[in-house]
């Protein structure tokens, strides 16, 4: 036999009757296997557990809000107030917060505003007054004050202060300065800066009949205020 002619080695093998034929082996390919990879897996699960609880808190901290009365409208000082300028808003502390509930609007109503407040403000009692803010016989009367003119930079509302008039004055009380007592015990009535020398506009409660001389001594430049005890008034 000639070794040039000679066939490469045939792929076939012979089948399992053994009957010497030759069949071809099919060629096939199987998938790889998929290996699972376990500490992906835990994180996967550690973070949906954790999602799980932060939302499970949220929704406690949510439900744990109290409902109180704040402001729905911006409110002026000297308003009267009624359930309409009222809304509900939630909230939720550990720390001790004056706030009033719900249940209490029906004692709101009819009040006075004893501030300017903004809306949404959560309201406490000391907000409102049930009277006008000034009684039969008491006037207001504006003096706009240099420093010196009143008695401390922490005068503040509420403060009570004898009227003086530096000026000599026929009537009236002469104090042991040679000054002039107009007015003992004025409250403060409200008080606001003036530009940035220390001038101060305050705002006094008096009796009405003492309005007209005030503003006149106040109107000369000779007013001076004197900061006194409250148990004068």
């Amino acid at each position: 036999m000639d070794r040039g002619s000679a066939k490469p080695a045939s792929t076939s093998h012979v089948g399992g009757s053994g009957d010497g034929e030759r069949t071809l082996s099919p060629f096939r390919l199987e998938p790889p296997h998929r290996r699972v990879q376990v500490p992906q897996l835990l994180v996967a699960v550690t973070l949906v557990a954790l999602s799980a609880l932060a939302a499970v808190v949220l929704f406690s901290g949510a439900a744990s809000r109290d409902p109180v009365l704040a402001l729905a409208d911006e409110v002026q000082r000297g308003q009267v107030v009624n359930a309409g300028d009222f809304q509900v808003v939630y909230v939720g502390t550990d720390d001790p917060v004056a706030t009033m509930s719900v249940d209490e609007l029906g004692t709101l109503t009819g009040l006075i505003a004893v501030a300017d407040l903004e809306a949404g403000t959560i309201v406490t009692r000391a907000h409102f007054v049930a009277r006008n803010l000034l009684e039969v016989g008491e006037g207001v009367v504006g003096l706009a004050l240099s420093a010196g003119e009143y008695p401390t930079l922490r005068l503040t509302a509420g403060d009570l202060v004898d009227v003086i008039s530096t000026a000599a004055e026929p009537a009236g009380v002469t104090s042991g300065d040679g000054g002039v007592v107009l007015v003992t015990a004025a409250e403060v009535f409200d008080l606001a800066e003036l530009g940035t020398q220390g001038q101060r506009f305050v705002s006094l409660r008096i009796p009405a009949d003492a309005a007209a001389a005030v503003a006149r001594a106040a109107a000369a430049g000779d007013i001076r205020l004197v900061l006194v005890a409250g148990d004068q008034r």
